[in-house]
């Protein structure tokens, strides 16, 4: 909602300035910019080219996720080891939630191999839910069900883990 009111505030303030949103992947869209298709991406989770201009303009957490019937609801946090050791129900490799938890996970040499893998988060969702595994993911993507207590939120001990979005320019060098 708020970035429909900045996109009407832009195009009032500069009526005369075309203004086109592509909604891409992270490769596709930096793909663009390098081609000068694009003049501006905003991008969740990381692209590495010097020919970039990257700045953070926001970041979020991203929790562990149980069911409130999982015997890890009744408590505030769980280690790492007990983390890997549990049915995970994770987004598809190169999703910007999942390049963070693993990226987090690869640091300190874990590795996991998910029971679920899914591109839509809503089924992660549901699995948790329904109490076949827990995963990763930002509060906002669960506000509802935590509110309704059908969810329960937890932190891995000594681990945080905070995801980025980020701001890219072409460098007119």
């Amino acid at each position: 909602e708020q970035d429909k009111i900045k996109i009407k505030k832009f195009k009032k303030v500069y009526p005369e300035t075309p203004l086109k949103i592509q909604i891409d992947s992270a490769a596709a869209i930096e793909k663009m910019l390098l081609n000068n298709t694009i003049d501006i991406a905003l991008i969740e989770g990381g692209v590495h080219n010097e020919n970039l201009i990257k700045t953070i303009f926001s970041s979020y957490e991203l929790s562990v996720i149980c069911s409130s019937h999982h015997p890890f609801s009744k408590r505030k946090s769980i280690s790492i080891e007990e983390l890997i050791k549990e049915d995970l129900l994770l987004r598809e490799k190169g999703s910007a939630i999942r390049d963070c938890l693993d990226n987090v996970l690869a640091g300190k040499d874990i590795f996991v191999a998910p029971s679920w893998t899914s591109t839509n988060s809503q089924a992660l969702i549901q699995g948790v839910k329904n109490n076949l595994g827990i995963t990763v993911l930002p509060d906002i993507l669960v506000a509802n069900e935590l509110e309704k207590k059908e969810l329960k939120k937890l932190f891995i001990e000594n681990i945080k883990l905070n995801n980025k979005m980020y701001k890219f320019l072409r460098n007119k060098t």
